[in-house]
């Protein structure tokens, strides 16, 4: 640790540390890490990061991954101090970011960036894994790709820039509220120009449910589909709403379709 924190006060560009445990942790780093004016990429996993009583400042960094750095109720806070003080982040990527004592807890997270153009965000994979739920406000967002949502709920806002998206799931909504979420989704997701989608798990959201159609994709001019013969309709109803699209790509199509 104190390795670590040497060469970040030395003005390293590139710091890439991660601890390959599935049990443990890499104990606390150095809080001189939220003060680097040199770093460029910063990629941490499995390490701990304390919640900061300063104002974080990073004001070179542009790429930034974190996956399993914050333990407790304060990780979205940490992770947003981070975010917020790095006014020329282009790229994030946020792997299972946190972890409570308690998963009865559904954390917050905010993403505000006024420059970020890459979004990664991969939620809990297994049962026992921490959900969150995370508002998205980033007007100069191009590409996002969402992955392994269980029950969490994504809000996005100001997302005009968006370019593509790839959304993989592993989440089936079972309840109204959660069709709600998903419709909200698609529509702050509207002006996307290119769309990877796994249609199974969505197929649910078909409009027969009555919670409005899917939103026009007026934009949309390439879509790569995963189907089966029971989300043929939705893929149908996708097709209707892009009245623009060039290129369609279906994969998995069963045989006896």
């Amino acid at each position: 640790m104190e390795l670590i924190c040497t060469v970040v006060d030395r003005g390293i560009q590139h710091l890439d540390v991660c601890y390959c445990s599935s049990v443990k942790r890499y104990g606390f780093l150095r809080e001189n890490i939220y003060k680097s004016k040199t770093l460029v990429f910063l990629n941490l996993f499995n390490v701990e990061l304390k919640n900061p009583k300063f104002v974080v400042s990073l004001p070179y960094l542009k790429i930034m991954r974190l996956g399993r750095v914050c333990r407790g109720e304060d990780g979205p806070l940490v992770v947003e101090k981070l975010i917020s003080g790095c006014p020329v982040l282009e790229d994030l990527k946020l792997i299972r970011p946190f972890d409570t004592l308690t998963h009865k807890v559904l954390l917050f997270l905010r993403v505000s960036s006024q420059t970020l153009k890459n979004l990664g965000l991969y939620f809990a994979t297994y049962k026992g894994d921490t959900d969150f739920s995370v508002e998205i406000d980033a007007p100069r967002l191009k590409y996002m790709t969402v992955k392994d949502i269980q029950s969490d709920n994504i809000v996005v806002k100001n997302l005009s820039s968006l370019f593509m998206i790839n959304i993989r799931t592993k989440y089936i909504p079972s309840r109204p509220k959660d069709f709600k979420k998903f419709c909200d989704f698609f529509t702050g997701i509207s002006s996307v120009r290119h769309m990877i989608i796994d249609l199974p798990i969505l197929e649910r959201l078909y409009p027969n449910y009555n919670f409005g159609p899917i939103p026009k994709f007026l934009n949309l001019y390439y879509l790569e589909a995963e189907v089966s013969r029971s989300s043929l309709q939705l893929l149908s109803a996708f097709l209707e709403s892009s009245p623009n699209l060039k290129t369609l790509i279906l994969v998995k199509i069963c045989s006896n379709l």
